[in-house]
């Protein structure tokens, strides 16, 4: 066949044209560049060029210099201690779900960033420590609460006790997805993510999506 050259500026818009792409929402990424460099976040909106993530923050306005740099919640209280004016942020239904202090947005603890999609990277499951200020922040709890059921499941073993929280269980086998993991006051369990990641303990109480171990 025959080659077709191409003048520089068309190639050049193609080549950015296939750089571009929207971002899907409710998806964790990965930052590749800016101070945010390795984080992960969560998107809320993205456009061909640019999308809207939620990161735990690295630092925020009322921070001492020698904490800037260690992840953190936004603290309303600690902002108007530090004489900070924090300006409530709404939902498009009028909820509050985030403060406006010092030229940045905190949704629910979180930095709200908008970086450009280039610089972003889509990941399937992160790790539960990549995502635990967005765990602790607890919003969009039914898509967090599925991706946290998903990376615990992939330490099940057979003949684990599980129970059926989603999904038509007769004649019909679940989706992971539909499953979740019982525990019992006593069983003993390893710790698969966190400060006290491969610890063993054994259970003691039970407290709604929480468990209190020994170890």
């Amino acid at each position: 066949k025959d080659i077709v050259l191409l003048p520089p500026q068309e190639g050049t818009s193609i080549m950015v044209f296939k750089g571009q792409q929207i971002l899907p929402t409710r998806n964790w990424v990965q930052i590749k560049k800016s101070p945010y460099n390795g984080d992960v976040g969560y998107v809320e909106e993205s456009t061909e060029s640019d999308a809207i993530v939620l990161v735990a923050p690295r630092h925020v306005p009322y921070d001492l210099p020698e904490e800037s740099g260690e992840r953190v919640l936004f603290d309303i209280e600690l902002a108007r201690m530090a004489g900070l004016d924090p300006v409530p942020v709404l939902s498009p239904h009028g909820t509050e779900i985030g403060y406006s202090c010092s030229g940045e947005e905190f949704i629910y603890g979180l930095l709200r960033l908008t970086l450009p999609v280039d610089t972003l990277e889509l990941l399937d499951l992160p790790h539960l420590d990549d995502i635990r200020f967005h765990v602790a922040a607890e919003f969009d709890l039914p898509f967090v609460e599925r991706m946290l059921n998903l990376f615990s499941a992939q330490f099940w073993q057979e003949q684990d006790a599980v129970e059926v929280h989603e999904g038509e269980l007769r004649s019909k086998r679940g989706a992971l997805v539909d499953l979740r993991r019982v525990f019992k006051i006593g069983d003993t369990v390893e710790v698969i993510a966190g400060p006290f990641c491969g610890e063993t303990g054994y259970i003691v109480a039970q407290r709604a999506r929480t468990i209190v171990l020994v170890i």
